[in-house]
């Protein structure tokens, strides 16, 4: 289990003080990765848009610092909660189309399938996910959920900025209003149902559906 958190925000850069609440929305979650944690920020070439994706490891494959993240290979970028099961075997698909690797951890091979097949390449992982990937060449945000929603991952969307987390916690500063989504918390009372929408108990949280990706383009501004 490991704890991740992104903020991309459309019409200007963020200042010192909102970096410095970013990484707290990191730390809140430090339970969830006690191995280590990292971010960064990144700024697009004309400077309309700030990216920064911040990350809590919790050590399970790859126990060197050569699986830290954020994690970034040839201009792609990640921060990632999850396992991928068969990823011995995707590596070496991998490294027969000329890939080299080096570390030992699925987040890696994560980043070389979407470099040779894009986000389609996601279908062949066996496991449980949640990834947000930022593509710097074609400046595009990919955030991908596993097929049964094991591996949580909200998002929330303001005016000008989109968060993703882990937690919901995470997210709940950047609220104007923390209005409570009644018709889920309705089911969940009378029927203990939680996951069966991608609704959330907060009217304007929502989680990224199972088996899906969602992608923001950082040129044109919109999803």
């Amino acid at each position: 289990m490991c704890g991740i958190f992104g903020a991309i925000r459309f019409d200007g850069g963020f200042n010192s003080n909102e970096i410095q609440q970013f990484q707290q929305s990191v730390e809140i979650v430090s339970h969830r990765g006690p191995d280590g944690d990292g971010h960064k920020l990144f700024f697009t070439s004309d400077s309309k848009t700030n990216v920064f994706l911040g990350h809590r490891r919790l050590s399970i494959i790859d126990l060197s610092a050569g699986g830290n993240q954020p994690m970034g290979r040839d201009g792609n970028w990640i921060v990632f909660n999850g396992e991928i099961f068969n990823y011995i075997e995707i590596r070496k698909e991998l490294e027969s189309y000329g890939y080299k690797f080096t570390s030992d951890s699925d987040t890696e091979v994560i980043l070389r399938t979407y470099q040779h097949f894009g986000p389609k390449g996601f279908k062949a992982f066996n496991g449980m996910w949640a990834f947000i990937i930022y593509d710097m060449a074609n400046q595009k945000i990919i955030a991908s959920r596993d097929r049964f929603s094991i591996k949580p991952l909200n998002y929330f969307m303001s005016k000008t900025t989109i968060y993703f987390s882990s937690e919901f916690r995470q997210i709940l500063p950047y609220l104007e209003t923390k209005s409570i989504n009644k018709s889920v918390l309705t089911s969940f009372l009378l029927q203990g149902l939680q996951d069966h929408t991608n609704q959330t108990f907060y009217t304007d949280i929502h989680k990224v559906p199972p088996k899906s990706y969602l992608t923001l383009d950082l040129k044109q501004r919109t999803k």
